[in-house]
């Protein structure tokens, strides 16, 4: 019996090697398999992401790239390509600040340039010192989907929209509300899109969309009157609140607005429109215009990431920037018309 117990217990033993050992091989073959799979994909990667960067899609291709920082004990397979590609990845820009609590939607300089307002989409809207990038005010009102905020120009004014239709206005160096607009009725509404001052502070440009695909409405207001001078309904096959956009020239005699996937202009005071042309293959979602009237920048989402600089006075396309990750839903010149910056 001592001898069956101990030939029973080789056997078992001998099974047990025998199991740890196909265990061992197997776990080899599937690492194998794994960094097999992981080499495939990395190639896979580099092809989508030079495609990516030759179409202009920088998010895209820095999303790809990143998913190749190796882990802990993992083999680095990044060669030159990925770092040639991932430099190429890196965009126009020159610094960055933040981060912001949630996504960004809408930035707007104060007019001595040190100071900007960022809204963003829960409604927030903070004032930034330009010199020490730092957060150092936030204005009260109710966390709504969609705030947007511009200065005025001249004086202390900001104004800041809200979801529903109304318009607040601030004395930012205070941070003070003095009193909110409400003959801008926001019934049946999405959120005013965009707010654009003339130079003097004397009129206002609202565009907002509607709830259906009746399309959007576009007005310019005079402040002192509270009344419009310019209005217009522009049909659009898209339902959203990130699409369209509209400003006005320094002098606010001209109108531009983005709606749809072009770029239009009109004068405020005949209505009389200037010049129609398509702008981005995606609808538009950002519009600025130059502080000196002689140029303007688009951009847009998602697909088509750029931003496109066009002559003000006839829409001629002049150029384009590349450098973000995804869709664009502010852009702002700084003073000297020279510089753009983008959220």
């Amino acid at each position: 019996e001592l001898a069956e117990e101990r030939d029973r217990a080789k056997e078992l033993a001998n099974d047990a090697k025998s199991q740890a050992k196909k265990a061992t091989e197997n776990a080899i073959r599937a690492d194998a398999e794994r960094e097999s799979a992981r080499r495939n994909l990395y190639s896979a990667d580099m092809n989508l992401a030079r495609h990516s960067l030759a179409q202009g899609n920088l998010g895209r291709a820095s999303m790809l790239l990143q998913r190749h920082w190796p882990q802990s004990g993992q083999e680095d397979l990044r060669c030159w390509v990925w770092r040639h590609l991932w430099q190429r990845a890196q965009g126009d820009q020159v610094d960055s600040m933040g981060p912001l609590q949630t996504s960004a939607f809408s930035i707007d300089f104060s007019p001595d340039s040190n100071m900007f307002v960022v809204t963003d989409l829960s409604g927030r809207a903070s004032l930034w010192d330009v010199a020490s990038r730092q957060e150092v005010a936030t204005l009260p009102g109710e966390d709504l989907q969609g705030t947007r905020g511009v200065f005025s120009p001249t004086g202390n004014y900001l104004a800041v929209s809200r979801y529903e239709g109304r318009i607040d206005i601030f004395d930012w160096k205070s941070g003070k509300k003095l009193r909110s607009l409400t003959s801008i009725d926001g019934a049946g509404y999405r959120q005013i899109r965009s707010l654009s001052f003339s130079a003097d502070g004397a009129r206002l440009c609202v565009y907002r969309n509607r709830r259906t695909r009746d399309g959007s409405e576009l007005a310019v207001w005079d402040l002192h009157t509270e009344t419009p001078l310019f209005s217009t309904r522009l049909p659009i096959g898209y339902v959203s609140g990130h699409h369209g956009v509209a400003s006005l020239s320094p002098d606010g005699s001209i109108v531009y607005v983005g709606n749809g996937t072009e770029l239009r202009a009109f004068d405020v005071d005949s209505g009389e429109e200037l010049f129609e042309i398509n702008c981005h293959e995606d609808p538009v979602t950002a519009l600025a215009v130059s502080p000196d009237g002689k140029r303007l920048a688009t951009g847009a989402g998602y697909t088509d990431t750029s931003v496109k600089v066009w002559q003000a006075d006839d829409g001629t396309y002049v150029g384009q920037f590349d450098g973000h990750s995804g869709w664009i839903p502010w852009l702002e010149f700084m003073p000297d018309s020279k510089s753009v910056v983008s959220a």
